[in-house]
């Protein structure tokens, strides 16, 4: 499918020459490659699937049937108006209440899927609110709960263009935000006990959850990120800052199928720490030193083989 319209997007994805053109080399935007990226998947797809379309053709109706895109002449006023490059209307309630990430979004069928996934590939936590009934609600003046929204990621979810088990992994990243080290840190800001109980409540909770997810999806985009989470609890509620428990979760952290770099390094980092806080006779104060510099320098070396696929580590030990 070739897209003739123009948008906020630099680049375009044709289905004739299956390559995506980019209007600029230099400083081509995360959004961009995200958004070009999943028309070429929803190409694939159709291929194999062409009843797809119409599923989600139908998910952007009103409660007459009536396709909610917009018409020729609205997509005319709309680029009058620049609203394909306003960021506030990125997260206008009225398009958010249709069903639409954004105006763009509202061009055809092909864009609002390509938003809405590059979106969930670049941007997940976006989804928080609006797919969870807790949460940043409040913070973001958004709904808790936006059920055509919804339907269209899991349509997404069950057809292969967004990871399936993508609202999984963001109930956790909620259950996260409200345990003991939530974004506002109150739990050393005297908490009454209630309070304490039920963010300590949450926060195993959340191990649980946590670790049922890697289990479930040992291959999944989101293992490290999960893992890191659930690791950065541990250590916050360990009894002592050797404990074998946290060793075991950042030493999980390495064995995540797509190393997260950031992830990466920063349970390397932990490690190493550790390591050299519990130095003895009979072991090596330097190994998870040597090995957070080596994967460092391939980062800044550009060794895209090792920052993927990690270092030759005995994580199982």
């Amino acid at each position: 499918m070739d897209r003739l319209v123009s948008g906020p997007h630099d680049g375009a994805w044709s289905g004739l020459t299956e390559a995506i053109a980019f209007g600029t080399k230099d400083n081509v935007k995360t959004s961009t490659v995200y958004h070009e990226i999943k028309h070429a998947k929803m190409d694939t797809l159709l291929r194999k699937n062409p009843e797809f379309l119409e599923k989600w053709k139908q998910l952007a109706t009103d409660d007459n049937g009536k396709s909610l895109y917009l018409t020729s002449l609205e997509k005319i006023c709309s680029r009058i108006r620049s609203l394909f490059v306003n960021d506030q209307e990125k997260k206008s309630d009225e398009n958010l209440r249709l069903g639409f990430m954004s105006q763009y979004a509202r061009t055809d069928v092909s864009e609002d899927i390509a938003v809405l996934c590059g979106t969930v590939e670049e941007n997940p936590r976006e989804f928080i609110p609006l797919l969870m009934r807790k949460g940043y609600a409040d913070d973001a003046g958004l709904s808790p709960q936006n059920p055509k929204i919804a339907a269209k990621v899991r349509l997404a979810e069950q057809y292969g263009l967004i990871p399936q088990e993508f609202t999984e992994y963001l109930s956790l990243e909620e259950m996260y935000s409200r345990s003991i080290i939530s974004e506002n840190r109150v739990l050393r800001k005297g908490l009454d006990p209630d309070e304490y109980h039920e963010l300590l409540a949450t926060s195993k909770q959340f191990l649980e959850a946590a670790q049922t997810f890697v289990n479930k999806y040992p291959t999944s985009i989101y293992y490290s990120k999960v893992s890191s989470l659930r690791a950065f609890l541990i250590e916050e509620m360990a009894d002592t800052p050797n404990d074998k428990e946290v060793i075991s979760a950042y030493r999980q952290v390495l064995k995540a199928p797509w190393k997260d770099p950031v992830e990466y390094r920063r349970a390397l980092n932990v490690l190493a720490n550790l390591e050299e806080r519990a130095k003895t006779a009979d072991n090596n104060p330097r190994f998870w030193r040597d090995a957070y510099d080596q994967y460092s320098q391939a980062y800044r070396d550009g060794n895209i083989n090792t920052v993927i696929n990690g270092l030759n580590l005995p994580v199982n030990q």
